[in-house]
């Protein structure tokens, strides 16, 4: 399923989120950057319609594409939910340090994902 969402970090780079996929390895999303970078690890934070917390952490990133993948530690997603409910968070690489911030600052506005449309991959 296409998720079709942008944001923006404060550098001006655009994320635009594309495909949403599911499958019994767990839930991802791919996304691209323009123009190319890696100044910032990401997140993608919220919940389903059932309240569930649920969050997506960038696991892979190219200068220009990445992917977030779904934290799974208790589980996959609730196989009952029908809407993700999710905001974009932020945080700058450190310049000197090597030692990352975890000060994730929102970035864009919460968008959903309606699951009810998605068909599980095997």
């Amino acid at each position: 399923m296409l998720v079709k969402k942008t944001f923006t970090l404060e550098n001006g780079q655009n994320i635009i989120l594309g495909k949403y996929t599911s499958n019994n390895l767990g839930q991802k999303i791919y996304y691209t950057k323009a123009p190319k970078g890696t100044d910032y690890d990401m997140v993608l934070r919220g919940h389903d319609d059932l309240e569930n917390k649920i969050e997506f952490y960038s696991s892979r990133e190219t200068a220009n594409t990445g992917l977030f993948q779904l934290t799974n530690i208790d589980g996959n997603l609730n196989e009952n939910a029908k809407t993700l409910f999710l905001t974009p968070y932020a945080v700058k690489f450190p310049e000197k340090s090597g030692r990352l911030s975890n000060d994730f600052k929102k970035v864009g506005e919460e968008f959903t994902i309606d699951l009810s449309h998605i068909l599980v991959e095997n």
